[in-house]
């Protein structure tokens, strides 16, 4: 399966999981939307849930549920990152021991970071 076919299943696999229980919706931002996209690069995705999270305690709160969603379906394993942008980091074969060298990082996500969404699309209308 090619790197595009991988990215298209493991954001349909987030919507999946994610999109019903959390109340918003996944968007794909950074080079894997504005078409700056290379070979083994991660993918960069933001859940935007309206009218909540405003807060960074909010945003890790989310990024939690988040956490345990994807652990509970086996799905990945999920490190929440508390930095200014809190963000969760989601690697690929969860059976592998953590940091091992079978163990691939899928991307990030983080929450209601519009800001990132609308730079991507910016970026994408300049490359043009």
């Amino acid at each position: 399966m090619n790197q595009y076919s991988k990215k298209k299943v493991w954001v349909q696999t987030l919507r999946t999981l994610l999109e019903h229980r959390l109340g918003g919706t996944i968007h794909c931002f950074g080079s894997t939307n504005n078409g700056f996209w290379m070979r083994g690069s991660d993918i960069d995705l933001c859940m935007v849930v309206p009218n909540r999270c405003n807060t960074k305690e909010g945003w890790i709160s989310k990024l939690r549920v988040i956490q345990a969603l994807l652990k509970r379906a086996q799905a990945g394993r999920v490190c929440v990152i508390p930095a200014k942008v809190p963000v969760a980091k989601i690697y690929a074969n969860a059976s592998s021991a953590p940091g091992s060298a079978s163990e691939k990082e899928v991307g990030d996500i983080s929450i209601n970071n519009s800001i990132a969404i609308d730079n991507s699309l910016y970026v994408k209308t300049l490359a043009l």
